[in-house]
Order: C-alpha cells, then sequence, then structure tokens
C-alpha cells in the first residue's frame, strides 16, 4: 500500500498526470460542483487522485506507453 509514494511517473505520462491533476483540482470542483475546498481538503483530494492515478496507472487502465 506504500508503493504509490516512493513511485515516479514514467516521462511520458507527466503531461497526462499534470492534466488530469488540474481537472480533479480545479475544474470539477469549482466549475461542475461550484465549490470550493479548503487547503485540508486540497491536501486530501490530491492524496486520493494520486492513489487512484497510481492504482489505474499499474493496472493498465490508460493503455500501454
Amino acid at each position: 500500500m506504500i508503493k504509490w509514494l516512493l513511485y515516479t511517473l514514467p516521462e511520458s505520462r507527466r503531461l497526462h498526470y499534470l492534466i488530469c491533476l488540474w481537472i480533479a483540482m480545479v475544474i470539477i470542483p469549482h466549475y461542475v460542483l461550484d465549490m470550493l475546498f479548503t487547503i485540508p481538503m486540497q491536501f486530501l483530494n490530491f492524496i486520493c487522485y494520486d492513489i487512484l492515478y497510481y492504482y489505474f496507472l499499474k493496472n493498465g487502465h490508460f493503455g500501454n506507453d
């Protein structure tokens, strides 16, 4: 369960990660749900996003590199 902390993104997935991060942290909460998160909720949102991205990347849900 701790492996995601030490994982480094492949070079080919960095732009994908940053775009998805921007969508998950800014676009969906602010423009779709019309809400603003506090700093602890932003941090929790980032941790959940990072764990889910690692899980989907390791299980091959984003396609082959």
